[in-house]
């Protein structure tokens, strides 16, 4: 995490290695800013070291951002505007775990905007926690399974913990099938994990934990119609809202994906913090096995 004090005209510059890797942030007039993510670099030789502040007043800095398609500046990267943090806070005080969760075509959309949402309340209820959606790819936009297509936040990084949706188990090319097919983003995930990473899946997205050989002789939950394929991964199927099984947690049907996220704000936060999430969504989670 890049941290820079800015007065209006400041430039910021970001070597080229922590470009996609970091982001900046900006502290003007006693406030925190974020200046962004940008690994996706429209331009990667003009703007991969380039992130040029032109003001910070008003709550506003602008910036010249490869992540956003602006017009292009005078130093070859696009203009972008940012917004303010959702709270002041002290320019070394920052999120101490992150959460990525990963989308691919065809995922299903309350898998992964469900924890998502919950993950962004508890950050506001005093969470020490950033998340993002992110693709393996540097795509700008992801389609869901029902034709939602949602703008990413980045590229899988090493977050702390890693959710991976479902959806599109049961038609070919398609969803989890597809990516479970082509094999890439089992292999990441399991790279994560073996980094450290807490991997969490929602509904079908636990074939790409089984594919990733990290369900082998755990209990775990599934969607209905993958629970056959994953037992002959191995897993111990079980009948159950969420499995937490420590440093692997699975959940089941579609929904369940807002209980799996409330118990891991519950689990690395605090029963406070998910009480005030509870309260705000006006969703009680079910119990936990495991």
């Amino acid at each position: 995490m890049w941290i820079v004090a800015l007065e209006v005209g400041d430039h910021v510059e970001v070597p080229r290695d922590d470009v996609g890797l970091e982001d900046v942030v900006a502290v003007a007039d006693g406030s925190t800013y974020r200046v962004g993510h940008f690994s996706r670099n429209v331009d990667q030789h003009e703007c991969a070291n380039h992130v040029l502040a032109d003001s910070a007043a008003e709550g506003q800095i602008t910036t010249r951002d490869p992540h956003e398609r602006g017009p292009v500046g005078e130093s070859g990267c696009r203009r972008a505007g940012t917004t303010r943090l959702p709270e002041r806070v002290d320019a070394f005080d920052m999120a101490d775990t992150t959460a990525e969760i990963v989308l691919f075509d065809g995922f299903d959309e309350l898998d992964a905007i469900g924890p998502y949402e919950v993950f962004e309340n508890a950050a506001q209820a005093g969470a020490s926690l950033e998340t993002s959606l992110v693709t393996l790819d540097n795509s700008d936009f992801v389609t869901a399974s029902h034709d939602l297509r949602v703008e990413t936040q980045g590229t899988l990084d090493q977050p702390d913990i890693l959710v991976v949706p479902g959806g599109g188990w049961t038609t070919a090319n398609e969803g989890v099938r597809a990516v479970v097919d082509d094999g890439e983003l089992p292999d990441a995930v399991d790279e994560r994990f073996t980094n450290g990473a807490t991997v969490a899946s929602v509904c079908t997205g636990a074939m790409v934990l089984a594919e990733a050989d990290l369900l082998e002789g755990r209990p775990a939950a599934t969607h209905p119609v993958a629970e056959d394929d994953l037992a002959s991964h191995a897993a111990n199927v079980v009948d159950e809202r969420v499995v937490d099984d420590g440093d692997v947690l699975t959940a089941g049907g579609v929904t369940s994906g807002l209980d799996l996220a409330l118990w891991l704000v519950e689990r690395e936060f605090g029963a406070d913090v998910s009480s005030t999430v509870s309260e705000e969504m006006a969703y009680e989670r079910d119990e936990i096995f495991g």
